[in-house]
Parts: C-alpha cells; sequence; structure tokens
C-alpha cells in the first residue's frame, strides 16, 4: 500500500506542477491524497485523478493570475 501511496503522491506533486507551477503543501498533499483515495473507492484510478485535475483547473489558484 504504501508504494501506492507514493505513487499518488508523485503524481500529485506533478499535476500540482503543471497546473499550478509548484508543489503542494504538506496539508494540501494529504487533502489531495484523502480525495482521491476515496474517489477510487467508487470509481477508477484514471477517474479519480481526472476528479482532482478538474478540483485543480477550477482552483482560484489557476483561474486567478498572481
Amino acid at each position: 500500500k504504501r508504494c501506492v501511496s507514493a505513487t499518488h503522491e508523485a503524481t500529485i506533486n506533478r499535476m500540482f506542477m503543471l497546473t499550478l507551477g509548484h508543489e503542494p503543501s504538506a496539508d494540501r498533499l494529504q487533502q489531495s491524497l484523502d480525495f482521491v483515495k476515496a474517489r477510487e473507492a467508487v470509481s477508477s484510478r484514471e477517474q479519480a485523478l481526472t476528479d482532482l485535475a478538474h478540483v485543480l483547473f477550477n482552483s482560484s489558484e489557476f483561474v486567478y493570475i498572481r
């Protein structure tokens, strides 16, 4: 199970870098891991990560230039 978590962490870090230009804070990483794990309970891994991507694309940090 740790291997899956490590894979998820790497994927989530990359998603944050590609969408927001920085890695997530420890809290945001944990929230994202919890979100993906919860979504995987009702759908596929791919769908869970797609859902997280939608969350990132709809975040105010992505939508507005600082």
